[in-house]
C-alpha cells in the first residue's frame, strides 16, 4: 500500500499487525515493524510519533549490535530529517550512516565467505550513492547558512529589519538598491530562506547576461516544435520558481519591448509560454534588484515608472560600505571563518592594526571586494597572525593614498580577474563548476574570462 502512495490505509494495516505482534512477536519482530509504520508516518507529516518510533529502533539494534537494522533506522531517521526540512540533523544522520557503513565494510573484508563478498558489494554500492546524496545535503545547509546580511551598524540593521519585513510579506514584491558588490543577492536569498516559502525553489536570474532576443523564452518557457525552431521544450524562470522566489538582478538591463510583456504577466499574474495557447499562473514572490537610482532610471527614460511602481512594493536601500564601516569588523570575521574551512587552514589572529588599515580604505568594491581581499590573503599571503602590514601585499592598499579612481577601478578588475582564475584552476578548468562557486552565472563568468584575457 505505501509502494502504491496509500499511505494512510499502508498505516492502518500496520497499527493492526502491530497488536498481533505484540502477544505473540519477538522484540526484534517488534522494532522491525515498529521502524515500517514510522515510514507511513513519515509520508503522512506525523512527524512526533515518526521520530520517538525511530529513535527507540535505533537504541535497540545499538544495544543488540544490529549493524545492518542500525543502518537502516538511521537512513530512515534522516529521511525523516530531510522530509522535515531539518537539514542539519538529516546530514548529521546521513553522516552517521557512512560511519556504520564503513565500519560494517571493514567486518564484511575481514571475512572470507561468499555470501560476505556480496553483502560488500551491495553495501560499497549503497555508500557511494549515500555519499552523494549527503553532499547535496551539505551544499544546501551551506547555501541557507550563508543567505545572511552582516553588518551591525543602525545602517545596516535597518536593512536587516527591511528583509524581516519582506520575509513576512510574501504577496510584495520586493526592489532591492545598492552600489555592486553590496550585497543584494545575499539580502534577496535572506528575504527567500527567512519566508514560509523558504523550501520551495529559490532561482537566480543575471538579466544582464540575457540576449535581448531570448527574454520571453528565457522568461516564459518555450513549447518544442518548426514553430519556435526549439528541439525541446524549455521551463522558463517563472514557472522554474514555482511557489518560490524569483530573483531578477539588474533589472535595469531589461529590453524596453520585454518590459512591456513583464508588466501585463505581473498584472495578470499568469504567462504564455512561447508557442502555447494556455496561460499559466504566477505563484512566486518576485524580488528584483538594481545598482542604478530608480529615479533616474525612469527620467533617462530607460525603465518603465508603471513597472518600476510594480516591483517595488517594498523598496530596500543597500548603503556602500564606506557608509557603514564598523561593519567591515563582523564582515572579515565572516569571511576568514568561511576561507579558513575552505581551505583548511587555521583561522588566523586578525590584529586591531588589521582592522585599522581596513577602516581608512574607501572600498569602491564594497562587500565583494572586502571578499576577494580576504580569500586573496588566505590563498596567497596566508600566516597565523594578521597585522596591518599584510595588507601591504593588495594594491590598493599599498598605493591607496596615490590612486586616481581608474587606478581603483582597475585594481578591483585584477581582484576579480585572480578571483577567476584561482577558481578556475580549483576546478580543473571546468566553467559551469567555477561560475557556481562564484557565485555567478556560466554566462557572465564566460564575459569576464574574454574581457580579462583568461585562457
Amino acid at each position: 500500500m505505501n509502494d502504491l502512495g496509500e499511505s494512510k490505509q499502508a498505516l492502518e494495516y500496520q497499527l493492526e499487525a502491530e497488536k498481533l505482534i505484540n502477544e505473540t512477536g519477538t522484540d526484534e519482530m517488534k522494532m522491525e515493524l515498529s521502524s515500517n509504520i514510522a515510514l507511513s508516518m513519515i509520508s503522512l507529516k506525523q512527524w512526533d510519533e515518526a521520530i520517538s518510533r525511530l529513535k527507540a529502533a535505533s537504541h535497540f539494534y545499538r544495544e543488540h549490535n544490529r549493524p545492518l537494522q542500525l543502518i537502516r533506522v538511521t537512513r530512515l531517521i534522516a529521511h525523516y530529517y530531510e522530509q522535515h526540512k531539518d537539514f542539519v540533523r538529516a546530514y548529521a544522520a546521513m553522516t552517521k550512516v557512512d560511519e556504520l557503513n564503513t565500519s560494517f565494510i571493514n567486518t564484511l573484508r575481514n571475512s572470507n565467505s561468499h555470501a560476505s563478498e556480496l553483502k560488500l558489494k551491495e553495501i560499497m554500492a549503497d555508500s557511494k550513492a549515500l555519499r552523494e546524496k549527503y553532499d547535496n545535503l551539505l551544499l544546501e545547509i551551506t547555501r541557507r547558512q550563508a543567505a545572511r546580511f552582516i553588518g551591525e551598524t543602525k545602517a545596516a540593521k535597518r536593512v536587516i529589519d527591511s528583509a524581516v519585513l519582506a520575509a513576512m510579506h510574501q504577496e510584495a514584491s520586493v526592489l532591492i538598491q545598492g552600489e555592486s558588490g553590496t550585497g543584494k543577492e545575499v539580502l534577496a536569498q535572506m528575504i527567500h530562506y527567512s519566508s514560509a516559502q523558504k523550501n520551495a525553489p529559490f532561482i537566480t536570474v543575471n538579466c544582464a547576461s540575457i540576449s535581448p532576443s531570448l527574454f520571453d523564452i528565457d522568461f516564459f518557457g518555450s513549447a518544442a516544435g518548426p514553430l519556435t525552431g526549439i528541439e525541446e521544450e524549455r521551463i522558463g524562470y517563472f514557472e522554474q520558481a514555482g511557489t518560490g522566489t524569483l530573483f531578477m538582478d539588474e533589472i535595469s538591463e531589461i529590453p524596453s519591448e520585454f518590459q512591456i510583456k513583464l508588466l501585463s504577466v505581473l498584472d495578470t499574474r499568469s504567462f504564455i509560454p512561447v508557442g502555447k495557447a494556455n496561460p499559466i499562473p504566477i505563484k512566486c514572490r518576485i524580488v528584483s534588484s538594481t545598482n542604478q537610482d530608480t529615479l533616474e532610471m525612469f527620467q533617462s527614460g530607460k525603465f518603465r515608472m508603471d513597472l518600476l511602481h510594480r516591483l517595488n512594493t517594498l523598496e530596500i536601500n543597500i548603503p556602500p560600505l564606506r557608509e557603514r564601516i564598523e561593519d567591515v569588523k563582523p564582515l572579515v570575521e565572516k569571511f576568514a571563518r568561511d576561507f579558513s574551512r575552505e581551505t583548511t587552514k587555521r583561522l588566523p589572529q586578525i590584529k586591531d592594526s588589521f582592522y585599522d588599515r581596513l577602516g581608512s580604505y574607501k572600498f569602491p568594491g564594497n562587500v565583494r571586494e572586502l571578499k576577494n581581499i580576504i580569500e586573496r590573503i588566505f590563498i596567497l599571503y596566508y600566516a597565523p597572525v594578521w597585522t596591518g602590514e599584510i595588507l601591504d601585499n593588495i594594491d590598493a592598499f599599498r598605493r591607496n593614498k596615490h590612486l586616481s579612481g581608474s587606478l581603483i577601478d582597475h585594481n578591483i578588475k585584477e581582484l576579480d580577474r585572480e578571483r577567476i582564475i584561482e577558481a578556475l584552476r580549483k576546478t580543473g578548468g571546468k566553467q559551469k563548476t567555477a561560475a557556481k562557486l562564484l557565485n555567478m552565472t556560466e554566462s557572465t563568468l564566460c564575459r569576464k574570462i574574454k574581457r580579462y584575457g583568461i585562457k
